[in-house]
Parts: structure tokens; sequence; C-alpha cells
């Protein structure tokens, strides 16, 4: 489950989790959420692992300050994923951690980060195997 926007309130999730509700719960592995920084420009990629039952921050220019707005995003989407489908991540742990791999400061590679992000996640769950010598590569 993709979710398209970055959103600060918890009803704009259901315009975007529509799909989800012709799903069974069972066949949902992961839930995506791509976040927007606000005044930063810069973009991380927050998913729901439903397998692992937590949720883990993959952003490509570590910030402790980002946290704030991965915890405000897990909230409202843990929020809405269990008042609308009865889906219970609110008490999951958040993995917030440099493990991931790093963009260099001052270049513009965050979006290209977050889409590899989750097609690695889809394609090999929980590896990640580029690093930010492959971004020229991906923009091809």
């Amino acid at each position: 489950m993709f979710l398209g926007l970055y959103r600060s309130k918890l009803g704009s999730y259901k315009t975007f989790l529509n799909a989800m509700d012709n799903k069974p719960q069972r066949q949902v592995q992961f839930v995506f959420l791509p976040c927007h920084i606000p005044n930063s420009g810069h973009w991380l990629l927050l998913v729901c692992d439903i397998e692992m039952q937590k949720w883990i921050a993959y952003n490509s220019l570590y910030d402790p300050r980002h946290r704030e707005v991965v915890k405000e995003q897990r909230i409202l989407l843990a929020e809405y994923l269990y008042e609308d489908h009865g889906f219970d991540g609110r008490h999951w742990s958040l993995d917030y951690s440099r493990r991931y791999p790093q963009q260099e400061p001052d270049t513009l590679d965050c979006g290209v980060f977050v889409i590899k992000f989750i097609e690695t996640i889809i394609r090999i769950p929980r590896k990640t195997n580029f690093q930010e010598a492959d971004m020229r590569l991906f923009r091809a």
C-alpha cells in the first residue's frame, strides 16, 4: 500500500487509502508513506512493516530533528489504520536510525532515495543495497 502525499490531518489519509478498503489486511505487508519535512524541501519514507510489527523511517539525510515529523506522521497514520480498519499498530516501536543509505549533504537526491527505498523493500524486504554513488544511474 502506497500513500502518495504528505498530509498533516487524519482526514486527508482517507482520500489515499481507499484501495486498502478493498484488500484483506492479511495481503498487506507494508504501508509506505513518503513524508515531506516542512521548510526544508527534504523527503523521507515512513514504512509500517506489518510482518515485523514496527515502524521504520528511511531517511537518506539523517537529522534528529526530522524524528518529530516522523513521529507525528506515524501517530496520524496509526490512528487512521486503527479507526477505519481496526488495524492496531499504535504501540509498535519506531526505528529511526542512520543505518540506511545516506545521501551527500547539499544534494537533491532525497526523492530518488525514497523511490529506491520503496523499490528495494518491495523486491527484497528489509534490505537496502544501494548507495549515494548509484543515484546518478537511477536518474538515467
